[in-house]
């Protein structure tokens, strides 16, 4: 059953065409990475499905309900949204930071609950940032920063969760971890879409892969169906060894190739 259907959006910024025409429909337990080249449309599209931009055109609907008949409160306990590369410039503690996903939740004046305190401990634990707990955040590494937000929007406990490059800036490591970390949120029945760099970590972590190219959809499949020579050198202007292992696609990009006649800069 669809969760989040998006018909034929349009937005631009000026003159420029962000997304030309972009549809998307997404169950429940899903995690679908979003690819593309630089300026391929992809944050856009993320912050129209977060209900942040406004669409020129087309439509965005939560369980077959228009997104805007949502209020921003009740948007803001059904969808989670990471932004790419967001700080924090106030000296709060990691754990108070992560406990600010829970205000949705929470009355005017109300205080914390038991199942505050729970969702808040558990979305830690998940990020491996528990240690950092009474840290103030200004004294965290980018890495640390990242991850103690990424546990904000988990606290949440959102249906949906929109992360903008969620793996930016961390070591190997961590990047694999996170990624476990939103495979396991799609097991539990959320729907996770993240926009993603590194190819190998989309292909092996995620069930749909959507790739966008200049505002508009370039190609919407599996990791197998999508993940080939030919797409990736025409949307990414790159050749590239697609490996098939017993754990999953790994794509090693080996080069740049000639863009064909006509092609949309990047």
């Amino acid at each position: 059953m669809t969760l989040l259907d998006a018909d034929g959006l349009v937005v631009r910024y000026g003159a420029r065409v962000a997304l030309d025409g972009v549809s998307l429909s997404v169950g429940k337990g899903t995690l679908v990475g979003l690819l593309g080249p630089n300026a391929s449309g992809k944050t856009t599209l993320l912050r129209a499905l977060a209900g942040l931009v406004r669409p020129e055109a087309g439509a965005i609907r939560l369980d077959g309900e228009p997104i805007d008949a949502l209020g921003a409160r009740a948007r803001a306990r059904r969808i989670a949204y990471l932004e790419q590369g967001a700080q924090c410039h106030w000296p709060l503690s990691a754990e108070r930071v992560v406990a600010l996903g829970r205000l949705a939740h929470q009355g005017p004046w109300s205080r914390p609950t038991a199942a505050d305190g729970r969702a808040v401990a558990t979305a830690m634990a998940r990020c491996d940032v528990a240690a950092l707990a009474a840290r103030p955040v200004t004294t965290l590494s980018g890495g640390e920063a990242a991850r103690v937000l990424l546990a904000r929007a988990l606290a949440a406990e959102p249906d949906i969760l929109l992360a903008d490059e969620p793996v930016s800036h961390l070591d190997p490591y961590h990047q694999i971890g996170v990624m476990e970390v939103l495979r396991r949120l799609a097991d539990e029945g959320a729907l996770v879409i993240a926009v993603l760099h590194d190819l190998s970590l989309a292909a092996r972590f995620c069930d749909r892969l959507v790739l966008l190219s200049a505002g508009r959809l370039a190609a919407d499949g599996p990791p197998a169906a999508v993940m080939t020579a030919a797409t990736l050198a025409r949307v990414f202007s790159i050749s590239a060894r697609v490996i098939d292992a017993e754990d999953g696609l790994y794509v090693l990009p080996q080069r740049r190739v000639e863009r064909p006649a006509g092609a949309a800069p990047r």
